[in-house]
Order: structure tokens, then sequence, then C-alpha cells
């Protein structure tokens, strides 16, 4: 077993992070782990070798936990006396109602106390708790808690009313995080994305989302526009920015230029429109709870930059030698503050739910609800039937209710600074403790009584519903993976590169690391690199391991060496000139785990067995490598990428077309979304669809139409249009092409 599968284990085993001292001390007591010389492992030697695995290990200072780890919450069951029934109660709940109780920040160790003190005896596997276990849940959970040293408090957060119960709040706040942390394991749910007024792009134009979606078509049509839209929605998400130049998750391949630039015919009078068709059922368990019997949840957003009227000055009088103005307006506009998102709608099978507008003073209050919305008018009865004595809405009912509806929303607003609302407050009445509380609903005061149960039940109900919208988008957005149209080298030695540089990972330069962290995503990239059917190349990826010769690592290797072949280390003067003696020592130094040192990865040519670089190679080869690895590498993931087929062979890109579709409908369950140029990968994809009609074993899942989107981008006078062709079961293009856009007859290629 190796040092790191050790360390592994020991995590998984106590279930939360240590010290790396603490994980030096098991290691030495349980004795899987041996070093060589005999020797204790040390904290330095833990220190070292979970840096050297980023993929597995998360370190803070000391810490040590498992990346698998994050966001992820331990969680045990409690039955609060105002909640009915047993819910789930995490350890972030425990820690925020510690900090709410002392009303300031604590160490962690003082928390670890006292959640223990608390709830001894107790929630076995779970408790005790220690401080590096409340380090960690605070680390992972940053939009609860805020750190400061070793200290950890509450963030500042505008969820509910400040009179909502804390119980009450802290079961509402855990369900939330877990339905965030269940889409890292998640279907894609993203079914359309819509957009209008962006860049090229006039009227709406519909993009659908399938396991494989390939965008084709002439040159500046805009294919790259349109993936430039999704960027630029995950960029809202993430960072709030509407007037964008400069994209985290696409770095400097990218420069939108800012609204102006963005908005079509560079028009900032126009909006930009957005709309995302969300499937229900694969969306998170809020989504699900908040949405039955819903099959499609939309949202459209409407992102406007915000105009001032110019005016000019013209005289109206002259009198006793002064000058009189009027102020008149021009046709002329300029732009004041930052683009905002100015409408917000949310739909259910293509129903009005409600709409959301943004005031003068920048809040966002509901302009619109839609009684007549089916999804509603369940939600309401609902709502008065299981909190109120009354056991039916009589018909006579609703036009109350329309009107208290009325009442309610002009109480309702949000002063999120989020891209999209996320959270409803209330203005002049506050929520409380509403489950343990059941209404009357009296003959003689009834009308006054649903409206009661009303004001007390739907806004938090509308919150929960915009809440769980916006978490959806937030994640599946988040989801995003983006690989520009030419992949950057990597630096010479990647030990020693940033890489949290955003042109790393856009550039695809990431995915070398990724080579040298995974062997068996390594293994399968060497197959390409060899097999005749595919890149035929004579490289292999081998990992090799830089040594710090100042380390004491070294030198007790060093020492062992010496002892091993009967020399003291101080008369090494004496025999150094003897290679054969070297020879020993370089073979116990590069024995595996003997020192910590930092992994590189090489590239060794095979007829000769010697290093060459990255940056050796032929440019199809690093163009191509992080396309592979990104499809290897990924889970469940969101892919975009910009000519994939790039400074490849025809006949590789049939086969990079091939791993597409391993990637999509195999056991990693990626979305690729490919701006394609290449005739060959789509007639492969084609081809494929075909065989599996045809039920010929090829190696691949099947593939169907329906796991296919082909779409044709063309510029035309109006502006951009999406064309969907319509592909049958034998792989067959149902629909003309546009302007001929391949050079042979597609039908006699693929016959």
């Amino acid at each position: 077993m190796t040092l790191h599968e050790e360390i592994v284990a020991i995590l998984k085993e106590v279930g939360h992070g240590l010290m790396t001292k603490e994980i030096a001390e098991k290691v030495n007591e349980r004795g899987n782990y041996h070093k060589r010389d005999g020797s204790s492992v040390t904290p330095f030697q833990i220190h070292g070798r979970t840096k050297n695995y980023p993929k597995l290990f998360t370190r803070e200072g000391n810490y040590v936990g498992l990346v698998e780890w994050e966001g992820k919450k331990e969680t045990f069951y409690v039955e609060p006396d105002s909640i009915v029934g047993s819910v789930e109660f995490s350890l972030s709940d425990a820690i925020t109602l510690v900090l709410k109780d002392n009303k300031d920040e604590l160490t962690t160790k003082v928390i670890a106390d006292e959640i223990n003190r608390r709830y001894k005896g107790e929630f076995e596997g779970v408790l005790p708790t220690s401080a590096g276990k409340i380090f960690l849940e605070a680390k992972n959970n940053p939009k609860i808690f805020e750190i400061n040293g070793d200290k950890v408090g509450l963030m500042e957060w505008n969820d509910f009313d400040a009179s909502v119960s804390d119980d009450y709040r802290y079961y509402t706040e855990g369900l939330l995080e877990k339905a965030q942390q269940e889409q890292s394991v998640t279907e894609i749910s993203i079914k359309h994305i819509g957009i209008a007024n962006f860049k090229s792009y006039n009227s709406i134009q519909e993009l659908k989302i399938k396991p494989i979606t390939l965008l084709f078509g002439p040159n500046s049509s805009g294919k790259s526009s349109l993936i430039h839209s999704l960027l630029y929605l995950q960029n809202a998400f993430s960072s709030k920015e509407l007037d964008t130049h400069y994209m985290k998750i696409s770095g400097d391949s990218v420069d939108l230029g800012g609204f102006r630039q963005l908005v079509h015919k560079r028009d900032f009078q126009r909006s930009i429109n957005f709309y995302i068709d969300i499937d229900a059922e694969k969306g998170n368990e809020t989504l699900r709870k908040n949405f039955p019997e819903t099959n499609i949840v939309s949202a459209r957003f409407e992102v406007r930059q915000p105009l001032e009227q110019r005016k000019k000055k013209k005289v109206i009088r002259v009198e006793d030698h002064q000058i009189y103005y009027d102020e008149l307006p021009t046709d002329e506009f300029i732009a004041t503050g930052k683009p905002k998102v100015q409408k917000f709608e949310i739909l259910t099978d293509g129903e009005p739910l409600l709409n959301i507008g943004l005031t003068k003073n920048l809040a966002f209050r509901i302009d619109y609800l839609n009684l007549e919305n089916s999804l509603l008018k369940r939600l309401i009865e609902a709502l008065i039937i299981s909190n109120t004595t009354t056991p039916e809405i009589k018909q006579s009912d609703w036009n109350i209710i329309q009107e208290a509806m009325d009442s309610i929303i002009n109480e309702l607003y949000s002063n999120d600074t989020l891209f999209i609302p996320r959270h409803l407050k209330k203005v002049r009445e506050s929520f409380y403790d509403a489950s343990k509380t059941v209404l009357p609903i009296s003959r003689d005061s009834r009308e006054s009584d649903l409206v009661s149960s009303l004001k007390l039940y739907l806004p938090f109900a509308l919150t929960e519903i915009i809440e769980s919208v916006y978490n959806e988008l937030d994640s599946q957005l988040s989801n995003l993976i983006y690989l520009g149209p030419v992949r950057s080298f990597p630096a010479r030695h990647l030990a020693f590169t940033n890489n949290n540089d955003p042109n790393w990972i856009a550039g695809g330069a990431n995915a070398w690391e990724t080579l040298r962290d995974f062997k068996d995503i390594r293994d399968k990239v060497n197959n390409w690199l060899s097999s005749t059917a595919k890149l035929n190349t004579k490289y292999k990826l081998e990992v090799r391991k830089h040594i710090d010769p100042k380390s004491k690592d070294f030198e007790d290797q060093i020492w062992a060496a010496a002892q091993d072949i009967d020399f003291e280390l101080s008369e090494f003067k004496e025999w150094s000139g003897d290679s054969g003696v070297f020879d020993k020592v370089l073979e116990k130094v590069n024995q595996d785990d003997a020192i910590e040192g930092i992994n590189d990865l090489v590239l060794v040519d095979q007829n000769s067995n010697t290093v060459v670089t990255h940056r050796d190679v032929g440019f199809g080869i690093s163009q191509v490598i992080p396309v592979l690895v990104s499809a290897y590498a990924n889970k469940g993931k969101t892919i975009l990428i910009e000519q994939p087929e790039i400074h490849l062979h025809p006949a590789l890109q049939a086969e990079l077309g091939s791993l597409i579709v391993s990637s999509a409908l195999g056991e990693n369950k990626n979305t690729f979304i490919l701006e394609n140029h290449s005739e060959t990968m789509m007639l492969r994809i084609l081809k494929l669809i075909r065989e599996s009609t045809l039920n010929k074993d090829n190696g691949l899942p099947k593939l169907t139409p329906d796991d296919v989107a082909l779409i044709f981008v063309e510029n035309t006078k109006n502006g951009t249009i999406l064309r969907n062709l319509r592909i049958d079961r034998m792989g067959k293009i149902l629909d003309p092409i546009p302007g001929g856009f391949f050079e042979e007859d597609f039908e006699e290629m693929f016959s």
C-alpha cells in the first residue's frame, strides 16, 4: 500500500479531516505502510504527499481532508419542538445554533467542545466532533460561515425576515444545502436555452441541449457567439457581473467587450433576453418538491442597460440681459449605472406563474402572480387545507384569495444583489414559526381567516419556489466546462505551474495535470498515443519525481544507502568516484515512496527511451490531448468545446466522434456542446446511430436520434438563426443543409 492510499483509508475510517501530525501517528500505529528504511512517517511526509495529490486531498494549513467530501455535510436526526416529526439536522446546523446563542464568533475548539457537551451520548459515528471537523465544515459552507483565522462566525444573510424562528430557519437552510449538494450527482436538467439580442442573434433562437449537440455552419455565422452566451450566463450567476469583459471560466481566450458590444447591433436601448427550460424530473430534490406534476420549469430574464434620455438646452427668452433656457429631450440616450436584470419570469409547462420586476430603487418586486396557473392553485389549496381547520376551498373562496394575493405581493420584495432574485422578504408583517400553528377558519369570519392564513404561509411558499429555481440554474450553469479553440502548451515542468489560472484551465493546459495525477486517465490517453488506429505515435506519458536534495528524507536515504554498502557518510569523498556506488545510492533514492518529492509528467520517446517535453511533440497532439482528457476525466458535466477536431487528420476526427459518444452515453454521462467544422466527426456519429438501429455491436453505447442535436447556424440579414436538422433512425439527415455547406454529397459519403 502506498502512503497516499493509506492516508485516504485513514480519513475515510475516521470520517473527517485530521491534522498532519494525527495522520502520521495513525499511519505508524496501523503499520500498513512502511518506509523502506524502517523509520517512522513524519508530519512533513504527510504534508508533502497530500500536496502531491491535489485531486485527492484538501489542505488548509495542517488540516487534511478528502476532495470527495467537499460540499458534503455530516447529518444526524433530531426532533425539534418547533417541527413536527424528525428532520435531518446537520453539523452546520449545530455550529449555527452555537454561534447564534453566543452572538459572536468562536474558535473551532470552543465550538467543538460545546457541540460535544450539548449532544453527549447521541449520534454515534458523528460525534464527538473536533476542531478540525468544525474548520472543514465551515470551509465547505462559505455561504453560511465566515472563517477568521481559527475563529468561525456567521455570514450576513437576507434569506428570511429576522423574526423567523431559529429552529425553522436552520431546518430550511439545512434542506437548501442538502439540495445544492445533491446537484453534484444529478443529471443535466437543462433541456433548452433561448437567446435574443445577443451579438448576432436578433429574434429568440432556441438551442436544444442533448447529450451531444453539434453546431456547424459557415465562419462568422454565430457559432462561437452561441457558446459565449452560455459562458455569459455562467459568469452572471458566479460573479453577478453583467457588463462583462473578462470571464473566469474562459480566461483571456474570450473578451466579450462589455454590454455595449454584446447587445445586438450595439444598440444598448435593446434588452438581451434569455430563457432556460428545465426538466423538473431531473432537477434537485427541492425543485421536484416545489413543482409536482410539472414537466418543464422555465425561467426567463431580460438584461437591460439603465438609460437616461439626453437633453439639450434651448433658449426660450432673453430678458434684461438674462438668457432663459429650457431642457428639451433628444433622441439620444446615455448609460447610467450597470446593466441589470429588469425582469424575471417563471413558467410551468408554458403557463406563466409569476413575474418579478426591478424597481427604481433597485429592489425586485413581484409584478404579477397568476392565480390561473394550475400549480399555484394546487399550492394555495394545499397550504390552506393542511395548515387550517377548513376541509376544503369553496369556489366562492377564490375571489377572496385573489384579492388577498394582490395585497400580499405588494408587500414582498427582494434586495438580492444576485443576477436574479433568490429570496423574498416581507415589508410590513414578519414571518413567525408557522409550523407550530394550525389556524382556525370560522364560519363567521371565514373571509378574514383565509386572508390571514395566506399572508402567513404564501410568502414562504413563494420564496421556496423562487429559491429552488435559482439554485437549480446556478448548479447547472456552474457545471459548465469550457475548452477554447486553441489549446495552450503547458510549462515544461508542470510541478511549478499556477493551476488556478483561468487561462490554464480554458486553454486546456490543466489536462496535463490531470494526466499526472490519475493513472487510469493516463492509460487511456496513452492508448490513443500508441494505437495504430488512432494517433500511432512513439510517445508514452509517464510520471517522474523531482527530489529536493535539501530535504531531510533525501539525507536519510543517502545515509541508509551508505550504510547498506558498509560506508560511513563521512567517508563519502573517498568512494565518490565509484560509479557502482552511485548506482546503488540512486537505486535506493528512487524507490517508490522512499522520499517525498514533486511528481511531474513527462513524455517518453519509446524508441530511444529519452524524455521529451510536451512542447517537443506535434502541434496536433498538443491540441487533442485536452479534448481526450475532458472526455475521459469528467463526469456529469456540460462540456463546451470550440473546434475539438482542430489540426487532426480526418480519420482521427472520426475516432474523436466515437469517444464523444462513449463519454456522453457511457458511465461518464457528460453533455457535449461542440462548435464543429468536421464532416468526418459528424458522419461517424450518424453512422453510430445507424449501427445502433441495426443492433450492430461496435463496443459503444447505443445511440439514437434523440441523443443528438444537429444545429446549422446561419447568419441572415435579420440576424443569426438556428436550424435544428432532423435525423432518422438510420442516421440520415432529413432536412436540407442550407447553401450546400458541405462540398460532397452527404448521403453519398454515408452510404
